[in-house]
């Protein structure tokens, strides 16, 4: 029986260029930021939520959702401020509901907003980018279900 050389220098080409079970060199670091950017949104203290994101946060972060954009630290601690601060919204939680897909500097997410009794009053998914350092550099916010395939 012959053996062909090729199937051999393809196995170790794709063993190459898709390590197995490889991690992100910075995925702790990008959960912990995460972890801290989802406490910020649950945070009705200005300055507790501007503590909660330095250093998880770059200083020129954008921020994005139907509802507004924000840039930078400061635009994101005050976009956030206007949702706790909002009559509608009071007691209201942001909850993460997924795990964390992350490759390529990429992130993705699952998310509710719930009513003080835990009722879920919208789904959404979060679409975000991190750098070298961990440090969230955007986040896209997406509210309610996909729309439907038009014909």
């Amino acid at each position: 029986m012959r053996k062909s050389l090729w199937a051999g220098t393809a196995l170790v080409l794709i063993v190459a260029v898709f390590p197995i079970n490889a991690a992100e060199p910075a995925e702790d670091r990008v959960k912990a930021s995460l972890a801290k950017y989802l406490l910020a949104w649950n945070e009705p203290d200005e300055a507790k939520r501007r503590e909660l994101l330095t250093g998880h946060w770059t200083t020129s972060g954008t921020y994005t959702d139907p509802s507004g954009h924000a840039e930078g630290l400061e635009g994101l601690v005050a976009h956030i401020g206007e949702f706790k601060s909002n009559p509608q919204f009071k007691g209201f939680s942001i909850v993460r509901t997924s795990g964390i897909d992350i490759h390529h500097q990429s992130l993705r997410f699952n998310w509710e907003m719930r009513t003080p009794n835990g009722k879920i009053l919208t789904a959404g998914i979060d679409y975000g980018e991190f750098d070298d350092e961990g440090r969230i550099t955007k986040i896209v916010g997406f509210f309610g279900p996909f729309p439907k395939m038009e014909d």
